[in-house]
């Protein structure tokens, strides 16, 4: 049983795939302050007990995690500076970027050969994946003044831009890459973007859907056209590669971006559902936006 003490955002998680004991946790750490809660956390006792094993400072946490299938020990995090004000939003910082780790979060390193930020300019989200039938192949999205898509052939030593391709980052900060075909590539965005050439370019044709999250054949790996996507008004299904998609609006979900009261009569009201266009009227007095 997970028993939660703490409720500071955390980022990504990945399972050891040779010892589902050992878990690793992205944690962003305070939003509205500086706090020691960010980092990395690594259980090796199925979550019983944590440790921190990438602590960078007190305002930078980390976003994204991708840990290499066949070399366990061997595992990258997109670190990331933020801070949210009352009248703003403050998304990076000199200390974000890559670090990776070759002995399972032991020693980290930060990772600038090839990436924007060598410089040492500020970098904001970040995004990793690993393409499992060959770990030498790591793909990032890389949120900077001159960031971009990112591939690297050689576990992430190096790395060569492929394109500008970065939709909203701070928002849409996720990718995925097929599981049997290292140059189809897909970043989440409004809607959701694909390429065929391993990023060079990407088109929007494919994935009329705003993406939150995305789950390219979980379990199914040998069969790269089932695709599931997480969006603000609820789970997306492709099984043709993303041509064409089924909502499955079956999960008693929402996420309200506004509601309207009227002053003369308390119980009418207009709200609005993200991902949602249309009206409907579950009750008398009570209008919902929803699909």
């Amino acid at each position: 049983m997970w028993v939660w003490t703490k409720r500071n955002p955390s980022g990504a998680s990945v399972v050891d795939p040779h010892d589902p004991n050992t878990v690793y946790v992205a944690a962003l750490g305070g939003l509205w302050n500086a706090n020691p809660e960010r980092g990395v956390f690594k259980t090796t006792d199925g979550g019983k007990t944590w440790n921190k094993v990438l602590f960078i400072n007190n305002d930078t946490g980390v976003v994204d995690l991708a840990i290499d299938p066949q070399s366990t020990n061997i595992l990258y995090a997109g670190a990331y500076e933020r801070r949210r004000t009352a009248y703003g939003f403050n998304g990076g910082g000199p200390d974000g970027g890559i670090y990776k780790t070759n002995d399972a979060g032991a020693t980290w390193r930060k990772i600038t050969n090839g990436l924007p930020y060598a410089d040492g300019s500020d970098v904001g989200r970040i995004a990793i994946t690993v393409y499992p039938r060959n770990p030498n192949i790591v793909y990032a999205r890389v949120q900077n003044l001159k960031g971009g898509f990112y591939r690297s052939e050689d576990k992430g030593e190096n790395w060569t831009k492929m394109s500008d391709t970065n939709p909203r980052p701070s928002y849409f900060g996720v990718l995925a890459v097929d599981p049997n075909n290292d140059l189809r590539i897909w970043v989440g965005g409004a809607p959701l973007y694909s390429s065929e050439d391993g990023g060079k370019s990407f088109v929007t044709s494919r994935g009329q859907v705003y993406t939150a999250t995305i789950t390219l054949s979980g379990l199914i790996r040998h069969d790269s056209n089932h695709m599931m996507v997480g969006v603000d008004g609820g789970i997306y299904m492709s099984r043709d590669g993303g041509h064409s998609w089924d909502h499955d609006n079956i999960l008693a979900i929402g996420q309200f971006l506004r509601s309207h009261r009227q002053q003369r009569e308390a119980l009418q009201s207009l709200r609005r559902l993200a991902g949602q266009r249309k009206l409907v009227r579950p009750f008398a007095n009570i209008f919902m936006v929803a699909s």
